[in-house]
């Protein structure tokens, strides 16, 4: 048993323990609500200093920052403003001592040592950031973000030699001999060093292939005058890696110099696939005969894959069917709101000399068919029929297929829309509508890329109800911002309708002209909108002149076009289309250059602000050289 003696002697001890446990919390307590205050104290401040330099106090601001530093020396978000007040007006010492102070607290945070360094630069002592960076690289040698940050701080502050030893020893020391490439790329092209570039991004991408595309943008973007291409053309030829081949091809290409990219490919013996990509850029830029050699070519080469050999078989198709088409659109700038939906022309004119060419696209397009069930050999079909043959019920067939296939494909909504088009080209609206009452909710069509109620609006436009198709544009399309597909488009209508305001009849003539333009009917559209004329006031009258105008050139009256847009009247952007326009036939379609000089002339007099003018400037350049 405890004597009382010893008993008592423990009372005594846990109770003088019990009351220093409780004088500590007291302590700790009455220091914690102290820090707390201390601290809100010091955010009270910051947030009065950031209220003057709102208030462009910056004398008063920089007082209160300083006052808040001295106290809290390491709180980045304190030290921020003052580092940014202390830059702009340049006294480098009082922020050095105040980055000091900042460091001292953080000396183990790698990113806090880089910024103070980056300061040191700015105040023009490289030797003691050098001092800062070097500790900080053998300490973190491990760790290559750190060391991108300091290669990066040295870089954009223009001291890149004290960079590169850093740089190219890290390369030397670890795997990845790309280190930092894609950056240094990016380094050397925002000072045109781009010879150094071009070295940095084939570095970059022959340890990095999937980013081929994006290097061989950078590298096309340096190309800004003839004498940077032959630099770039001679560096690349010293290099024999395939990217550096690839990206020879590609310059080639920009430069416009087909047949070296052509021959450059074939002599290196790069993959099918790359050959097959060229030709659809061939394609694009109608270099259809040197495309058709290197497709026939791929052909040939019966180590290809199956599908490289069918898609190179329906690429020769396409050529094929391009070569029948005459350019029907040979104006530049001139037309009736160009490239709007509501007023495309639908129909090519085909060249009778190449009928041979469409019976073999034809011809390949069924065999693709038979063979591989092919849903984009279907979709070309249906498209010559409707737009080359005028066969509009043997259009209908390919559509119909195309959307009764089971297989989910990107050319359904296409397809739907196209049943559309034909029935309309048919006249026959009410069958129009049904397709698209049809199909509006159809599931494998995606809500996004959906066009359908846009194919409502044009239904409502060739229906000639001002009233209906207002107030369906109002409904559908009144939260459209200028980022939407269909902006302009709805944009340009709108501004049209404008000039039929109180005019149901006329705008009623104007969209049966539109429908008969969809049917192919172009000289009774034409008609059509000579009744429109005659009847019209000055602002109308001008609309409708242009836009007939637009239709003779379709119909080769050239001579006709020019005659009826030369004594428009008033001011409208249709008076400085109708001097384009005269310009641009005399230049592509007659081809008196003389005459054409003469009318851009007078656009470029008369219109200085022009939203035309800069493209016209250009055109007359060309015309003079």
């Amino acid at each position: 048993m405890m004597n009382r003696f010893t008993l008592s002697i423990m009372i005594i001890i846990y109770s003088f323990s019990d009351a220093q446990t409780i004088f500590d919390k007291n302590m700790l307590r009455i220091n914690d609500s102290e820090n707390k205050k201390y601290k809100q104290e010091s955010y009270t401040k910051f947030t009065r200093a950031k209220s003057l330099e709102k208030a462009g106090l910056w004398q008063e601001a920089e007082k209160l920052y300083k006052e808040i530093n001295e106290d809290d020396p390491g709180n980045k978000k304190f030290f921020q403003p003052l580092k940014n007040i202390l830059k702009q007006r340049g006294e480098w010492e009082t922020l050095i001592d105040y980055a000091e102070k900042y460091s001292k607290v953080n000396i183990d945070d790698f990113t806090f040592q880089i910024e103070v360094g980056e300061i040191y630069i700015w105040a023009g002592k490289v030797n003691e950031a050098d001092k800062v960076f070097d500790k900080i690289y053998k300490d973190s040698q491990e760790n290559l973000n750190i060391i991108k940050m300091i290669i990066g701080t040295y870089s954009k502050n223009g001291v890149f030699e004290k960079a590169e030893p850093i740089l190219y020893e890290i390369r030397k020391s670890i795997k990845n001999k790309a280190f930092y490439s894609m950056e240094m790329g990016r380094y050397y092209s925002s000072r045109m060093a781009y010879n150094n570039a071009l070295s940095e991004y084939l570095l970059y991408v022959n340890h990095n292939p999937d980013r081929y595309n994006f290097v061989s943008d950078k590298i096309i973007s340096f190309v800004t005058s003839p004498e940077i291409a032959e630099s770039l053309i001679k560096q690349l030829k010293k290099d024999r890696s395939s990217n550096s081949i690839k990206l020879l091809s590609d310059l080639y290409f920009n430069q416009k110099q087909f047949e070296k990219a052509y021959d450059l490919l074939i002599k290196n013996n790069v993959n099918p696939r790359l050959l097959l990509d060229f030709s659809n850029d061939l394609i694009n830029e109608q270099q259809l005969t040197l495309a058709e050699r290197l497709l026939t070519n791929i052909y040939k080469n019966r180590n290809s894959e199956n599908k490289i050999i069918e898609q190179a078989i329906f690429n020769l198709a396409v050529i094929y069917e391009k070569k029948t088409i005459k350019n029907v659109d040979p104006l530049p700038l001139s037309g009736f709101y160009k490239k709007n939906s509501f007023f495309l022309n639908e129909y090519l004119s085909f060249d009778e000399k190449q009928a041979g060419s469409l019976n073999q696209a034809i011809n390949i397009y069924d065999s693709l068919i038979t063979s591989t069930n092919s849903i984009e050999a279907n979709y070309r079909l249906g498209e010559i029929r409707y737009r080359i043959l005028g066969d509009l019920d043997g259009a209908s067939i390919h559509f119909n297929d195309i959307i009764k296939n089971k297989r989910n494909n990107k050319y359904i909504l296409e397809s739907i829309n196209r049943l559309i088009d034909i029935f309309v080209a048919k006249g026959d609206i009410e069958k129009a509508k049904s397709v698209l009452n049809k199909h509006v909710n159809d599931n494998r069509v995606s809500k996004k890329k959906n066009n359908l109620s846009f194919k409502k609006a044009q239904i409502y436009f060739y229906e000639g109800n001002l009233d209906s198709l207002d107030n369906y544009l109002n409904k559908e399309f009144s939260d459209l911002s200028f980022n939407d597909y269909w902006f302009n488009d709805i944009l340009e209508l709108r501004s049209l309708l404008f000039n039929f305001n109180d005019k149901p009849k006329l705008f009623k003539l104007f969209s049966e002209s539109q429908l008969l333009l969809k049917r192919n009917k172009r000289e009774e559209a034409l008609r059509k909108s000579f009744q429109i004329i005659e009847m019209s006031d000055v602002p109308l009258k001008n609309v409708i002149k242009y836009y007939a105008a637009i239709i003779m050139v379709l119909q080769g009256q050239n001579e006709n076009a020019i005659d009826l847009v030369d004594n428009l009247e008033g001011e409208s952007i249709y008076i400085e289309l109708s001097i384009i326009l005269k310009g641009e036939i005399y230049d592509y379609i007659l081809k008196n250059s003389d005459l054409a000089i003469d009318y851009y002339l007078e656009l470029l007099e008369k219109y200085p602000k022009s939203i035309f003018y800069d493209q016209v400037r250009l055109r007359l350049r060309e015309l003079a050289s």
